[in-house]
């Protein structure tokens, strides 16, 4: 706010415009983030079951 004193260029327009192309898909990321997910899971599938 300081910089544009106020809003900066462009704030507010429609349609936004894209500035940067889209991230690429990484299969190795994509596999390590799921294994970490599903091992967190089985961790703590006993904190929402009441015994």
């Amino acid at each position: 706010m300081v910089k544009w004193k106020g809003l900066s260029p462009g704030y507010g327009d429609f349609p936004a415009q894209k500035v940067e192309a889209d991230p690429g898909f990484n299969l190795l990321y994509f596999t390590l983030a799921s294994f970490s997910y599903s091992g967190w899971e089985e961790r703590n599938s006993g904190l929402s079951s009441p015994d």
